[in-house]
């Protein structure tokens, strides 16, 4: 069994994105590099339109999909981190 160094571990939580459904909300769930940041969040329809697009400061960051139709989209989050900008794209269906 391979054991990892405890910095390997640190820098390893920096990657973690996570994300579920609750009823119409999705929340993200984005690593603690992204905690005092502001979070750009674009959202795409599948023919590659923006249909929203907003700034966000919490984490988890709450997503309502209420007003939107069925199908699938694609949500893409934008941070600054200590490294750098960060952009993460993910599918949704709503």
């Amino acid at each position: 069994m391979q054991s990892w160094s405890p910095s390997f571990l640190n820098a390893m939580h920096d990657f973690d994105i996570y994300f579920h459904k609750s009823g119409k909300n999705f929340l993200f769930h984005l690593p603690s590099s992204a905690t005092s940041q502001s979070i750009q969040v674009h959202l795409y329809n599948a023919i590659g339109e923006i249909i929203h697009q907003k700034k966000y400061t919490a984490n988890p960051l709450t997503f309502n999909t209420e007003s939107f139709k069925s199908g699938t989209y694609f949500i893409e989050l934008i941070w600054m981190t200590q490294k750098g900008l960060r952009k993460e794209s993910l599918r949704i269906e709503v």
